[in-house]
Protein backbone atom coordinates (compact mmCIF):
# COMPACT_ATOMS: atom_id res chain seq x y z
CA UNK A 1 0.00 0.00 0.00
CA UNK A 2 1.56 3.47 -0.86
CA UNK A 3 0.39 6.13 2.11
CA UNK A 4 -1.63 9.39 0.20
CA UNK A 5 -0.68 11.98 2.33
CA UNK A 6 -3.84 14.52 3.40
CA UNK A 7 -1.56 17.22 2.04
CA UNK A 8 -2.21 15.84 -1.38
CA UNK A 9 -6.19 15.26 -0.79
CA UNK A 10 -7.71 18.40 -2.09
CA UNK A 11 -5.36 18.66 -5.34
CA UNK A 12 -6.58 14.87 -6.27
CA UNK A 13 -10.09 15.34 -6.80
CA UNK A 14 -9.21 17.88 -9.83
CA UNK A 15 -8.98 16.78 -13.62
CA UNK A 16 -5.38 17.70 -14.11
CA UNK A 17 -4.65 15.58 -11.29
CA UNK A 18 -6.22 12.66 -12.34
CA UNK A 19 -4.26 13.00 -16.20
CA UNK A 20 -0.88 13.31 -14.24
CA UNK A 21 -1.84 10.43 -12.25
CA UNK A 22 -2.78 8.46 -15.15
CA UNK A 23 -0.52 10.20 -17.74
CA UNK A 24 0.39 6.83 -19.66
CA UNK A 25 -2.77 6.10 -20.78
CA UNK A 26 -3.19 9.33 -23.02
CA UNK A 27 0.79 9.58 -23.76
CA UNK A 28 0.42 5.98 -24.84
CA UNK A 29 -2.88 6.54 -26.69
CA UNK A 30 -0.95 9.69 -28.91
CA UNK A 31 1.94 7.24 -29.28
CA UNK A 32 0.08 4.45 -30.82
CA UNK A 33 -2.11 6.82 -32.69
CA UNK A 34 0.50 8.08 -34.08
CA UNK A 35 1.99 4.92 -35.56
CA UNK A 36 -0.88 3.52 -36.85
CA UNK A 37 -1.69 6.81 -38.88
CA UNK A 38 1.33 6.94 -40.30
CA UNK A 39 1.82 2.65 -40.92
CA UNK A 40 -0.94 1.18 -40.76
CA UNK A 41 -4.23 3.15 -41.51
CA UNK A 42 -6.69 1.09 -42.54
CA UNK A 43 -6.29 -0.35 -38.37
CA UNK A 44 -7.27 2.67 -37.03
CA UNK A 45 -11.30 1.93 -37.54
CA UNK A 46 -10.59 -1.29 -35.34
CA UNK A 47 -7.73 0.53 -32.81
CA UNK A 48 -9.84 3.71 -32.97
CA UNK A 49 -12.80 3.14 -30.12
CA UNK A 50 -10.06 1.59 -27.99
CA UNK A 51 -7.59 4.74 -27.96
CA UNK A 52 -10.77 7.27 -27.65
CA UNK A 53 -11.37 4.67 -24.39
CA UNK A 54 -7.56 4.94 -23.03
CA UNK A 55 -7.65 8.63 -24.20
CA UNK A 56 -10.74 9.61 -21.73
CA UNK A 57 -9.80 7.07 -18.79
CA UNK A 58 -8.36 10.08 -16.77
CA UNK A 59 -11.71 12.20 -17.37
CA UNK A 60 -14.18 9.19 -16.85
CA UNK A 61 -11.83 8.22 -13.65
CA UNK A 62 -12.24 11.93 -12.58
CA UNK A 63 -15.57 12.13 -12.56
CA UNK A 64 -17.08 8.84 -11.58
CA UNK A 65 -15.05 9.56 -8.39
CA UNK A 66 -16.55 13.02 -7.58
CA UNK A 67 -19.06 13.44 -4.55
CA UNK A 68 -22.45 13.41 -4.88
CA UNK A 69 -23.86 17.02 -4.27
CA UNK A 70 -25.95 17.12 -1.24
CA UNK A 71 -29.32 18.15 -1.16
CA UNK A 72 -29.89 20.81 1.20
CA UNK A 73 -33.69 21.85 1.33
CA UNK A 74 -34.32 26.11 0.44
CA UNK A 75 -37.20 27.18 2.32
CA UNK A 76 -38.56 30.66 1.44
CA UNK A 77 -39.25 33.20 4.28
CA UNK A 78 -42.59 32.33 4.26
CA UNK A 79 -42.32 28.82 4.56
CA UNK A 80 -40.01 29.29 7.49
CA UNK A 81 -42.39 32.01 9.86
CA UNK A 82 -44.96 28.40 8.92
CA UNK A 83 -42.15 26.12 11.17
CA UNK A 84 -41.76 28.26 13.23
CA UNK A 85 -45.14 29.35 14.23
CA UNK A 86 -45.77 25.68 14.23
CA UNK A 87 -43.02 24.96 16.38
CA UNK A 88 -44.52 27.36 19.03
CA UNK A 89 -47.75 25.97 18.72
CA UNK A 90 -46.19 22.40 19.24
CA UNK A 91 -44.69 23.55 22.45
CA UNK A 92 -47.68 25.34 23.86
CA UNK A 93 -48.98 21.43 24.09
CA UNK A 94 -46.35 20.93 26.55
CA UNK A 95 -46.39 24.01 28.67
CA UNK A 96 -50.57 23.88 29.03
CA UNK A 97 -51.13 20.31 29.88
CA UNK A 98 -47.31 19.24 31.08
CA UNK A 99 -48.20 21.33 34.35
CA UNK A 100 -47.94 20.03 38.43
CA UNK A 101 -51.51 18.84 37.59
CA UNK A 102 -49.95 15.91 35.55
CA UNK A 103 -47.15 15.64 37.76
CA UNK A 104 -44.89 17.26 34.94
CA UNK A 105 -45.86 14.35 32.81
CA UNK A 106 -47.41 14.85 29.39
CA UNK A 107 -50.82 13.61 29.02
CA UNK A 108 -51.03 11.30 25.57
CA UNK A 109 -53.56 13.68 23.76
CA UNK A 110 -55.92 15.91 24.31
CA UNK A 111 -59.85 15.93 22.35
CA UNK A 112 -61.00 19.19 21.67
CA UNK A 113 -64.32 17.87 19.83
CA UNK A 114 -66.67 17.14 20.87
CA UNK A 115 -66.27 17.56 24.47
CA UNK A 116 -62.35 19.03 25.54
CA UNK A 117 -61.18 16.40 27.41
CA UNK A 118 -57.29 15.26 28.88
CA UNK A 119 -56.08 11.83 28.39
CA UNK A 120 -54.44 11.40 31.91
CA UNK A 121 -52.05 8.76 31.12
CA UNK A 122 -48.76 8.87 29.40
CA UNK A 123 -46.03 6.37 28.05
CA UNK A 124 -41.75 6.37 28.45
CA UNK A 125 -42.09 7.48 24.96
CA UNK A 126 -44.06 10.61 25.86
CA UNK A 127 -42.10 10.93 28.50
CA UNK A 128 -38.65 11.27 26.64
CA UNK A 129 -40.07 13.48 24.23
CA UNK A 130 -41.59 15.72 26.36
CA UNK A 131 -38.27 16.59 28.01
CA UNK A 132 -36.35 16.32 24.31
CA UNK A 133 -38.85 19.31 23.94
CA UNK A 134 -38.02 21.51 26.43
CA UNK A 135 -34.38 21.29 25.84
CA UNK A 136 -35.42 22.01 22.10
CA UNK A 137 -37.95 24.80 23.86
CA UNK A 138 -34.62 25.94 25.38
CA UNK A 139 -32.57 26.17 22.10
CA UNK A 140 -35.14 27.89 20.00
CA UNK A 141 -36.07 30.91 23.15
CA UNK A 142 -39.44 29.71 24.16
CA UNK A 143 -38.41 29.09 27.71
CA UNK A 144 -35.44 30.24 29.61
CA UNK A 145 -32.60 28.10 31.13
CA UNK A 146 -33.98 28.51 34.05
CA UNK A 147 -37.32 27.28 33.55
CA UNK A 148 -35.99 24.46 31.24
CA UNK A 149 -33.88 23.01 34.34
CA UNK A 150 -36.62 23.77 36.32
CA UNK A 151 -39.21 21.71 33.80
CA UNK A 152 -36.36 18.96 33.49
CA UNK A 153 -36.16 18.88 37.77
CA UNK A 154 -39.64 18.26 38.04
CA UNK A 155 -40.44 15.66 35.49
CA UNK A 156 -37.03 13.68 36.58
CA UNK A 157 -38.00 14.19 40.37
CA UNK A 158 -41.34 12.49 39.31
CA UNK A 159 -39.86 9.74 37.09
CA UNK A 160 -37.76 8.88 40.72
CA UNK A 161 -41.75 8.14 42.51
CA UNK A 162 -43.05 5.70 39.84
CA UNK A 163 -42.34 1.81 39.93
CA UNK A 164 -40.52 0.21 37.97
CA UNK A 165 -39.29 -2.84 36.95
CA UNK A 166 -35.21 -3.74 36.13
CA UNK A 167 -35.28 0.28 35.72
CA UNK A 168 -37.76 -0.07 33.21
CA UNK A 169 -41.00 2.17 33.04
CA UNK A 170 -43.79 0.31 32.54
CA UNK A 171 -45.78 1.35 29.06
CA UNK A 172 -48.65 3.80 30.72
CA UNK A 173 -49.45 5.27 34.02
CA UNK A 174 -51.80 7.11 35.55
CA UNK A 175 -50.20 11.03 35.10
CA UNK A 176 -52.18 12.05 38.37
CA UNK A 177 -51.69 8.97 40.31
CA UNK A 178 -48.74 7.79 39.15
CA UNK A 179 -50.02 3.82 39.29
CA UNK A 180 -49.12 1.64 36.42
CA UNK A 181 -52.42 1.10 34.09
CA UNK A 182 -52.86 -2.78 33.68
CA UNK A 183 -51.64 -4.64 32.35
CA UNK A 184 -47.88 -4.14 33.78
CA UNK A 185 -46.26 -4.48 30.75
CA UNK A 186 -42.72 -3.11 29.65
CA UNK A 187 -42.49 -2.18 26.00
CA UNK A 188 -38.71 -2.46 24.50
CA UNK A 189 -39.20 -0.01 22.11
CA UNK A 190 -40.73 2.46 25.09
CA UNK A 191 -37.96 1.72 26.74
CA UNK A 192 -35.02 2.17 24.33
CA UNK A 193 -36.50 5.39 23.44
CA UNK A 194 -36.56 6.90 26.69
CA UNK A 195 -33.39 5.83 27.04
CA UNK A 196 -31.78 7.38 23.99
CA UNK A 197 -33.86 10.58 25.22
CA UNK A 198 -32.53 10.75 28.13
CA UNK A 199 -29.04 10.32 27.28
CA UNK A 200 -29.60 13.27 24.63
CA UNK A 201 -31.08 15.60 27.43
CA UNK A 202 -27.82 14.55 29.46
CA UNK A 203 -25.78 15.87 26.75
CA UNK A 204 -28.01 18.81 26.14
CA UNK A 205 -27.57 19.57 30.09
CA UNK A 206 -23.91 19.17 30.49
CA UNK A 207 -23.52 21.62 27.35
CA UNK A 208 -25.48 24.47 29.04
CA UNK A 209 -23.06 25.96 31.31
CA UNK A 210 -20.55 26.16 28.06
CA UNK A 211 -22.78 27.59 25.48
CA UNK A 212 -23.43 31.24 25.29
CA UNK A 213 -25.98 32.66 27.51
CA UNK A 214 -29.94 33.10 25.94
CA UNK A 215 -29.96 36.57 24.77
CA UNK A 216 -30.53 36.72 20.88
CA UNK A 217 -32.35 33.31 21.20
CA UNK A 218 -35.12 34.74 23.66
CA UNK A 219 -35.70 37.37 21.19
CA UNK A 220 -36.66 35.04 18.26
CA UNK A 221 -38.57 33.21 20.76
CA UNK A 222 -40.58 36.27 21.11
CA UNK A 223 -41.14 37.26 17.92
CA UNK A 224 -42.47 33.56 17.06
CA UNK A 225 -45.02 33.82 19.94
CA UNK A 226 -46.43 37.82 19.06
CA UNK A 227 -46.62 35.80 15.04
CA UNK A 228 -49.08 33.09 16.33
CA UNK A 229 -50.94 35.91 19.00
CA UNK A 230 -51.12 37.92 15.38
CA UNK A 231 -52.75 34.99 13.77
CA UNK A 232 -55.12 34.60 16.42
CA UNK A 233 -56.07 38.00 16.82
CA UNK A 234 -58.31 39.89 14.52
CA UNK A 235 -57.30 42.73 12.24
CA UNK A 236 -57.90 45.90 14.92
CA UNK A 237 -55.93 43.76 17.43
CA UNK A 238 -53.40 43.13 14.80
CA UNK A 239 -53.19 47.29 14.50
CA UNK A 240 -52.56 47.37 18.18
CA UNK A 241 -50.02 44.86 17.86
CA UNK A 242 -47.87 46.34 14.50
CA UNK A 243 -45.90 48.68 16.80
CA UNK A 244 -45.09 46.65 19.09
CA UNK A 245 -43.90 43.99 16.74
CA UNK A 246 -42.28 46.52 14.54
CA UNK A 247 -40.00 47.58 17.67
CA UNK A 248 -39.55 43.70 19.20
CA UNK A 249 -37.84 42.46 15.57
CA UNK A 250 -36.12 45.54 15.04
CA UNK A 251 -34.17 44.34 18.32
CA UNK A 252 -33.94 41.50 17.57
CA UNK A 253 -32.19 42.46 13.92
CA UNK A 254 -29.55 44.48 15.77
CA UNK A 255 -26.61 42.41 15.56
CA UNK A 256 -24.35 44.17 17.82
CA UNK A 257 -26.85 45.15 20.34
CA UNK A 258 -25.35 45.92 23.71
CA UNK A 259 -26.08 44.44 26.96
CA UNK A 260 -27.18 47.40 28.64
CA UNK A 261 -29.52 48.14 25.71
CA UNK A 262 -31.06 45.10 25.17
CA UNK A 263 -32.06 44.70 28.79
CA UNK A 264 -33.38 48.35 28.66
CA UNK A 265 -35.48 47.88 25.58
CA UNK A 266 -36.60 44.41 26.71
CA UNK A 267 -38.06 46.25 29.79
CA UNK A 268 -39.29 48.64 27.78
CA UNK A 269 -41.28 46.40 25.76
CA UNK A 270 -42.70 44.60 28.64
CA UNK A 271 -44.33 47.88 29.81
CA UNK A 272 -45.46 48.44 26.55
CA UNK A 273 -47.20 45.15 25.51
CA UNK A 274 -48.86 45.66 29.31
CA UNK A 275 -50.59 48.80 28.43
CA UNK A 276 -51.39 47.25 24.81
CA UNK A 277 -52.53 43.85 26.07
CA UNK A 278 -55.50 45.93 28.22
CA UNK A 279 -57.21 47.24 24.78
CA UNK A 280 -56.73 43.49 22.80
CA UNK A 281 -59.42 41.24 23.44
CA UNK A 282 -60.71 40.25 26.78
CA UNK A 283 -62.81 37.30 26.48
CA UNK A 284 -61.21 34.94 28.75
CA UNK A 285 -62.19 32.11 26.23
CA UNK A 286 -60.66 33.15 23.20
CA UNK A 287 -57.87 32.13 21.59
CA UNK A 288 -56.36 35.38 21.37
CA UNK A 289 -56.69 36.04 25.21
CA UNK A 290 -55.01 33.02 25.67
CA UNK A 291 -51.91 33.77 23.91
CA UNK A 292 -51.55 37.68 24.88
CA UNK A 293 -51.30 35.90 28.54
CA UNK A 294 -48.65 33.79 27.17
CA UNK A 295 -46.67 36.85 25.21
CA UNK A 296 -47.39 38.17 28.49
CA UNK A 297 -45.75 35.47 30.72
CA UNK A 298 -42.08 34.77 28.48
CA UNK A 299 -41.80 38.79 28.17
CA UNK A 300 -41.84 38.34 32.25
CA UNK A 301 -39.49 35.80 31.78
CA UNK A 302 -37.09 37.07 29.24
CA UNK A 303 -36.60 40.07 31.91
CA UNK A 304 -36.38 37.89 34.95
CA UNK A 305 -33.56 36.02 32.84
CA UNK A 306 -31.41 39.17 31.89
CA UNK A 307 -31.24 40.10 35.84
CA UNK A 308 -28.15 37.55 36.26
CA UNK A 309 -26.26 40.81 34.34
CA UNK A 310 -27.66 43.22 36.30
CA UNK A 311 -24.03 43.76 38.28
CA UNK A 312 -22.36 45.06 34.47
CA UNK A 313 -25.02 47.33 34.27
CA UNK A 314 -24.62 48.81 37.65
CA UNK A 315 -20.67 49.19 36.58
CA UNK A 316 -22.02 51.40 33.88
CA UNK A 317 -23.05 53.98 36.34
CA UNK A 318 -19.80 53.50 38.58
CA UNK A 319 -18.01 56.63 40.48
CA UNK A 320 -14.87 57.56 38.40
CA UNK A 321 -12.45 55.75 41.68
CA UNK A 322 -13.54 52.31 40.56
CA UNK A 323 -13.43 52.88 36.58
CA UNK A 324 -10.97 49.43 36.71
CA UNK A 325 -13.85 47.29 37.63
CA UNK A 326 -15.28 48.02 34.54
CA UNK A 327 -12.81 45.94 32.81
CA UNK A 328 -13.83 42.59 34.48
CA UNK A 329 -15.64 41.29 31.57
CA UNK A 330 -19.14 39.20 31.60
CA UNK A 331 -18.06 37.46 28.77
CA UNK A 332 -20.75 34.88 27.29
CA UNK A 333 -21.33 31.58 29.06
CA UNK A 334 -22.61 30.87 32.48
CA UNK A 335 -19.37 29.00 33.41
CA UNK A 336 -16.95 32.59 32.47
CA UNK A 337 -19.82 34.97 33.77
CA UNK A 338 -19.47 32.91 36.91
CA UNK A 339 -16.00 33.06 37.29
CA UNK A 340 -16.23 36.85 36.08
CA UNK A 341 -18.98 37.95 38.89
CA UNK A 342 -16.68 36.15 41.58
CA UNK A 343 -13.36 38.12 40.63
CA UNK A 344 -15.41 41.17 40.50
CA UNK A 345 -16.53 40.42 44.34
CA UNK A 346 -13.26 40.03 45.06
CA UNK A 347 -12.73 43.50 44.16
CA UNK A 348 -15.53 44.88 45.22
CA UNK A 349 -14.41 43.39 49.08
CA UNK A 350 -11.30 45.10 48.75
CA UNK A 351 -12.59 48.37 47.83
CA UNK A 352 -14.92 48.38 50.67
CA UNK A 353 -11.92 48.21 52.73
CA UNK A 354 -10.92 51.67 51.63
CA UNK A 355 -12.06 55.10 52.54
CA UNK A 356 -14.63 56.07 50.55
CA UNK A 357 -17.58 58.65 50.19
CA UNK A 358 -20.98 57.79 51.72
CA UNK A 359 -22.39 57.70 48.03
CA UNK A 360 -19.59 55.25 46.64
CA UNK A 361 -20.13 53.18 49.78
CA UNK A 362 -23.38 52.83 48.57
CA UNK A 363 -22.68 52.19 45.43
CA UNK A 364 -20.77 49.63 46.37
CA UNK A 365 -23.32 47.84 48.86
CA UNK A 366 -25.98 47.96 45.64
CA UNK A 367 -23.16 46.03 43.47
CA UNK A 368 -22.06 43.20 46.18
CA UNK A 369 -26.07 42.44 46.73
CA UNK A 370 -26.36 42.06 42.53
CA UNK A 371 -23.32 40.33 42.36
CA UNK A 372 -24.60 37.69 45.22
CA UNK A 373 -28.19 37.36 43.81
CA UNK A 374 -25.63 36.75 39.80
CA UNK A 375 -23.42 34.16 41.26
CA UNK A 376 -26.32 32.51 43.43
CA UNK A 377 -28.47 32.21 40.58
CA UNK A 378 -25.97 31.33 37.68
CA UNK A 379 -24.32 28.91 39.91
CA UNK A 380 -27.56 26.83 40.71
CA UNK A 381 -28.12 26.66 37.20
CA UNK A 382 -24.69 25.13 36.77
CA UNK A 383 -24.92 22.98 39.81
CA UNK A 384 -28.65 21.88 38.43
CA UNK A 385 -27.14 20.60 34.97
CA UNK A 386 -24.74 18.73 36.74
CA UNK A 387 -27.16 17.39 39.38
CA UNK A 388 -29.80 16.21 36.24
CA UNK A 389 -27.39 15.07 33.90
CA UNK A 390 -25.95 12.45 36.66
CA UNK A 391 -29.86 11.94 36.70
CA UNK A 392 -30.40 10.92 33.45
CA UNK A 393 -27.45 8.43 33.14
CA UNK A 394 -29.11 6.42 35.86
CA UNK A 395 -32.53 6.67 34.30
CA UNK A 396 -31.27 5.71 31.16
CA UNK A 397 -29.49 2.71 32.65
CA UNK A 398 -31.69 -0.51 32.62
CA UNK A 399 -31.09 -4.12 32.52
CA UNK A 400 -32.19 -6.08 28.61
CA UNK A 401 -30.78 -9.36 29.38
CA UNK A 402 -34.50 -10.65 30.78
CA UNK A 403 -35.58 -9.28 26.86
CA UNK A 404 -32.79 -10.66 24.68
CA UNK A 405 -32.77 -13.76 23.05
CA UNK A 406 -28.71 -14.96 22.88
CA UNK A 407 -29.75 -17.69 19.87
CA UNK A 408 -31.13 -15.13 17.86
CA UNK A 409 -29.45 -11.95 19.21
CA UNK A 410 -32.82 -10.41 18.78
CA UNK A 411 -35.22 -8.57 21.54
CA UNK A 412 -38.36 -9.17 22.77
CA UNK A 413 -41.12 -7.19 21.43
CA UNK A 414 -41.88 -6.94 25.54
CA UNK A 415 -42.32 -8.46 28.94
CA UNK A 416 -45.19 -9.02 30.84
CA UNK A 417 -44.33 -8.47 34.56
CA UNK A 418 -47.70 -10.14 36.35
CA UNK A 419 -47.39 -13.36 34.11
CA UNK A 420 -43.53 -13.29 34.39
CA UNK A 421 -43.77 -14.22 30.18
CA UNK A 422 -41.58 -12.90 27.90
CA UNK A 423 -43.49 -11.90 24.40
CA UNK A 424 -42.50 -14.68 21.96
CA UNK A 425 -42.06 -12.28 18.87
CA UNK A 426 -39.01 -10.52 18.07
CA UNK A 427 -38.17 -7.01 16.50
CA UNK A 428 -36.17 -8.57 13.84
CA UNK A 429 -35.86 -5.53 11.40
CA UNK A 430 -33.71 -2.67 10.94
CA UNK A 431 -36.32 -0.21 9.53
CA UNK A 432 -38.02 -0.48 13.05
CA UNK A 433 -38.30 1.76 15.86
CA UNK A 434 -36.13 -0.79 18.19
CA UNK A 435 -32.49 0.14 15.94
CA UNK A 436 -32.27 3.03 18.37
CA UNK A 437 -32.82 0.92 21.42
CA UNK A 438 -30.06 -1.83 19.59
CA UNK A 439 -27.71 1.08 19.33
CA UNK A 440 -28.15 2.71 23.01
CA UNK A 441 -27.48 -0.84 24.51
CA UNK A 442 -24.36 -2.04 22.04
CA UNK A 443 -23.52 1.63 23.53
CA UNK A 444 -23.71 0.90 26.80
CA UNK A 445 -22.01 -2.39 26.92
CA UNK A 446 -25.36 -3.91 27.30
CA UNK A 447 -25.60 -6.19 23.78
CA UNK A 448 -23.25 -7.37 21.91
CA UNK A 449 -22.51 -5.62 18.27
CA UNK A 450 -23.99 -8.91 16.58
CA UNK A 451 -27.43 -7.52 17.86
CA UNK A 452 -27.17 -4.92 15.46
CA UNK A 453 -26.20 -7.03 12.51
CA UNK A 454 -28.89 -9.75 12.81
CA UNK A 455 -31.51 -7.09 12.57
CA UNK A 456 -33.04 -7.74 9.06
CA UNK A 457 -32.88 -5.74 5.64
CA UNK A 458 -34.99 -6.69 3.40
CA UNK A 459 -35.90 -4.56 0.72
CA UNK A 460 -39.05 -4.06 -1.80
CA UNK A 461 -39.01 -2.05 -4.66
CA UNK A 462 -41.61 0.52 -4.96
CA UNK A 463 -41.54 3.01 -8.43
CA UNK A 464 -37.84 1.94 -8.88
CA UNK A 465 -36.84 2.67 -5.48
CA UNK A 466 -35.51 0.39 -3.22
CA UNK A 467 -36.79 0.81 0.15
CA UNK A 468 -35.82 -1.28 3.36
CA UNK A 469 -39.20 -3.11 4.50
CA UNK A 470 -40.53 -2.07 8.01
CA UNK A 471 -43.68 -4.44 9.98
CA UNK A 472 -46.36 -1.69 9.21
CA UNK A 473 -45.07 1.29 6.82
CA UNK A 474 -45.50 3.71 9.49
CA UNK A 475 -43.47 7.09 9.58
CA UNK A 476 -43.12 6.02 13.45
CA UNK A 477 -40.87 3.65 12.01
CA UNK A 478 -38.86 4.79 9.91
CA UNK A 479 -38.24 8.36 10.96
CA UNK A 480 -38.92 7.83 15.05
CA UNK A 481 -35.24 6.95 15.90
CA UNK A 482 -33.69 10.02 13.58
CA UNK A 483 -34.74 12.09 15.70
CA UNK A 484 -31.63 11.93 18.08
CA UNK A 485 -29.77 9.22 16.19
CA UNK A 486 -26.72 10.12 13.74
CA UNK A 487 -27.60 9.57 10.13
CA UNK A 488 -25.07 8.84 7.01
CA UNK A 489 -25.66 9.71 3.24
CA UNK A 490 -26.35 7.00 0.90
CA UNK A 491 -26.67 4.40 3.78
CA UNK A 492 -29.90 1.77 3.37
CA UNK A 493 -31.39 3.86 6.43
CA UNK A 494 -30.59 7.12 4.51
CA UNK A 495 -32.21 6.18 1.23
CA UNK A 496 -34.97 4.62 2.24
CA UNK A 497 -35.94 7.78 4.76
CA UNK A 498 -35.58 9.67 1.36
CA UNK A 499 -37.42 7.42 -0.85
CA UNK A 500 -40.23 7.25 2.30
Amino acid sequence: LEWNPSAHHADAKSLRSCYVAMWIEPVLTLIIFSFLATYFREKLLIAGPVLVLWFVAPFVAWFTSKPLEKQVAKLSEEQNIFLQKLARKTWNYFETFAVIGDNWLPPDNFQEQPVEQIAHRTSPTNIGLSLLASLTACDFGYITTGQFIERSKDTICTMHKMEKYKGHFYNWYDTETLNPLPPKYISTVDSGNLAGHLLVLRQGLLAVPRQEIQRRQLLKGLVDTFLVLADASNKRDRRLLDPFMTDLQSLHSVPDCSLAEMIHRCASLAKDFTLVSERIDNDTFSETFRWKQICNAQLEQVNSHLQMYSPWILLESAPPKFTELVEINSNSTLTELLHAARQLQVEVDRKQKETNAKEEDTWLEHLQTALTKSICQVGDLILATETLAQQCSELADMEWDFLYDKTSHLLSIGYNVLEHRVDASYYDLLASEVRLCIFICIAQGKLPEESWFALGRLLTNLDGKSILLSWSGSMFEYLMPLLVMPTYENTLLEIGRAHV
